[in-house]
């Protein structure tokens, strides 16, 4: 997700004018003198984008898509923490995806705190499937694409 902000300032407004008649002598003192004011007014613009989206748009939960890294199985759809589709590498099962999200997010604000920004990470995660504790190593791998990986060839990916 890339952030981008502009500010503006808008600065100094200045006017002549002339005092007359402040004098009590009989003969007006016509001195232009020059009255500056400032103004300041900040406008601050954030636009936000994302990366275009590395699965197609019609794929379902538990379809095998291509990503930029490895073929994987969309696992979780649209579940906050800056993240839209969590899916399995080609040795991991929907339900390890279930358990390294839940171990990744723990402590994470979903709406307004991105996952991405707490990496790199190490976690150890079990299995529902196999009962088996992994440790898996989690980075962004791209602009698009986040990894977590074990060295036994379970991978999750996220973005």
């Amino acid at each position: 997700m890339l952030k981008f902000q502009s500010r503006a300032l808008i600065l100094t407004v200045s006017m002549l004018a002339t005092l007359s008649g402040c004098s009590q002598e009989s003969d007006p003192i016509q001195s232009p003198i020059t009255i500056t004011t400032t103004a300041t007014t900040m406008l601050t613009t954030t636009v936000t984008t994302s990366a275009p989206n590395p699965v197609p748009p019609d794929a379902q939960l538990g379809d095998s898509v291509d990503l930029e890294v490895s073929r994987a199985t969309v696992c979780i759809y649209g579940d906050g923490y800056g993240t839209t589709t969590w899916l399995a590498g080609t040795d991991t099962s929907c339900e390890f995806v279930g358990a390294v999200h839940q171990k990744l997010v723990t402590g994470v604000n979903a709406t307004t705190e991105d996952i991405r920004d707490f990496l790199p990470m190490d976690i150890n995660v079990t299995s529902p499937v196999t009962g088996q504790e992994y440790q898996m190593s989690c980075t962004n791998e791209s602009a698009k694409v986040s990894a977590c990986r074990s060295n036994t060839n379970a991978s999750v990916y996220f973005y």
